[in-house]
């Protein structure tokens, strides 16, 4: 409970060694957390540079980016790491995330059909994975397609540890299919 002391540390810890990787990541968290989120920026980029073989990174940066407003710059790093790690489902994951992230507050119908493209596809196959889903029920619910979204939102809660925001997501597109049933059970596993 005292960021300024652990900031100070951090930070004479990446001067003294930049190469190491987990003050770097404190550091990131701690500059969000402050509303510095172009020194987080910073940080993950440099993690980013330290560990390139890691799609996972250039990601954190996208979702930097995004969460700071930068949605176009998002799409670039993860459109550059999509060109090297084109089967990597994290890099189409936070693809989705930042597109259906950029479509919600303005309705954007662009921004939504680039995050179901990015998305569509991680929801086929024998590792598809609960978040996918849910981020793919999201942006159905979005679309409108709420027959769609009941049906990825409850594989996303059938597989376990379910989310709770998943869970209260499923209960909201039940509700508006008038299934009180699922329903009720979405809101009590959420409880």
């Amino acid at each position: 409970n005292q960021p300024a002391e652990a900031l100070r540390a951090l930070e004479q810890a990446n001067r003294l060694s930049p190469g190491l990787i987990a003050p770097r990541e404190a550091l990131a968290e701690l500059y969000q957390t402050a509303g510095r989120p172009r020194d987080a920026i910073v940080q993950l980029e440099a993690i980013a540079t330290l560990e390139p073989d890691r799609p996972g990174r250039q990601a954190a940066v996208a979702r930097a980016y995004a969460r700071s407003g930068r949605t176009d710059v998002a799409v670039g790093v993860l459109g550059r790491a999509a060109e090297r790690y084109p089967d990597n489902a994290v890099i189409y994951l936070t693809l989705g995330w930042v597109w259906l992230d950029a479509a919600e507050p303005r309705g954007d119908r662009v921004a939504l059909r680039k995050a179901l493209e990015a998305l569509e596809p991680l929801t086929r196959g024998p590792r598809v994975s609960g978040d996918a889903l849910a981020l793919y029920g999201r942006a159905l619910m979005l679309s409108g397609d709420l027959n769609g979204a009941a049906a990825a939102l409850q594989k996303s809660a059938d597989l376990l540890p379910a989310r709770p925001a998943t869970l209260l997501m499923l209960a909201d597109a039940s509700e508006r299919l008038g299934r009180l049933p699922a329903v009720r059970t979405s809101l009590e596993r959420w409880v």
